[in-house]
């Protein structure tokens, strides 16, 4: 069934802060147990990658094997939601939407071992510092949900303007102006506020249509649908996470094995997210299966960051 405009055009959208509605229980633990670990994985030095690490008390391995089994955790976690859910309904934004959840988490992963000061050092040459493409990245997100709507309140019109009109464009980025603001604070309040805003897009648009996805819209002045709108939510994000990585690369960072293998964790984090929450299975019977199996990889990866950290402190 079609949704009217009204569903999809929401004012929080307009906010410097949104407040998305209250996510899944489980998986506001499952973020909360990745942002645990993260310090203790980070707290490892390349160096001590070679030490000695126990884990279940037989066998003999290595710190750096930890951070791989880490990731297997989630990645089993995904597969094992992915087969509990098989026939359950999917709608037809899942995909796009899963993606971007995907996407989200690798651009955090590249984030998470970034200094303060790191957001806001120049590369020089014109280009766009850390922060200054974050802030383009979050205004995109913004616009691709409240502009989409606009195209819904005009799916039954006769004519099919080339964009919106300028005066609902100009009006829009006044609300938060200059764009800077977006990515104003610490790179942990940056990298929530992006939660804020894919999270709040996510909840408008998951429960979309075949019909609600086909209206005609535009994107830099090509016909589309609203559709692909949606789904430049995801390729949006990989196409400034490039960004970010080429400006660490002029600023002279080299990122060290340790931050490549959290990169890593937080993408296994982001499939197992995808496969859980991806499609909607938000509540009942449904919302069992993700929450199971994303709580048992949780405290399995918390156990293994606080294992290894205590393994590299040993000298």
């Amino acid at each position: 069934m079609s949704r009217n405009h009204g569903a999809f055009a929401d004012p929080r959208l307009r906010e410097l802060d949104p407040r998305p509605s209250p996510l899944p229980a489980a998986l506001v633990r499952a973020r909360a147990g990745l942002a645990r670990s993260t310090p203790l994985f980070l707290s490892i030095p390349d160096s001590e990658l070679e030490r000695e690490w126990g884990w279940t008390g037989e066998g003999e391995g290595d710190i750096r094997s930890a951070f791989y089994i880490a990731m297997q955790a989630f990645e089993s976690a995904a597969g094992q939601v992915t087969r509990s859910l098989a026939g359950s309904a999917v709608g037809p934004a899942a995909g796009s939407i899963g993606a971007a959840t995907e996407a989200r988490w690798d651009l955090h992963g590249l984030l998470a071992s970034l200094a303060d000061g790191s957001l806001d050092s120049d590369p020089g040459g014109g280009q766009w510092t850390i922060r200054r493409t974050l802030a383009h990245v979050i205004s995109s997100q913004r616009a691709y949900a409240w502009f989409s709507a606009w195209w819904m309140s005009r799916r039954d019109a006769p004519d099919y303007p080339l964009s919106v009109p300028d005066d609902l464009a100009e009006q829009f980025d006044a609300d938060i102006s200059p764009i800077e603001r977006l990515a104003e604070g610490s790179p942990a309040e940056v990298r929530a506020r992006l939660d804020a805003f894919l999270d709040l897009s996510r909840e408008l648009w998951l429960e979309s249509s075949e019909d609600d996805l086909s209206v005609r819209a535009r994107w830099m002045g090509f016909p589309v649908t609203t559709g692909f709108r949606v789904g430049r939510w995801s390729t949006h994000i990989q196409e400034h996470t490039i960004q970010v990585e080429k400006t660490l690369a002029q600023l002279g960072h080299a990122p060290t094995e340790v931050e490549r293998m959290v990169r890593l964790l937080y993408r296994a984090f982001g499939r197992m997210e995808s496969a859980a929450w991806g499609g909607g299975q938000d509540g009942g019977e449904s919302a069992e299966a993700p929450a199971q199996w994303s709580e048992l990889a949780v405290a399995e990866v918390e156990a293994i960051a606080a294992g290894i950290a205590e393994a590299a402190a040993r000298r």
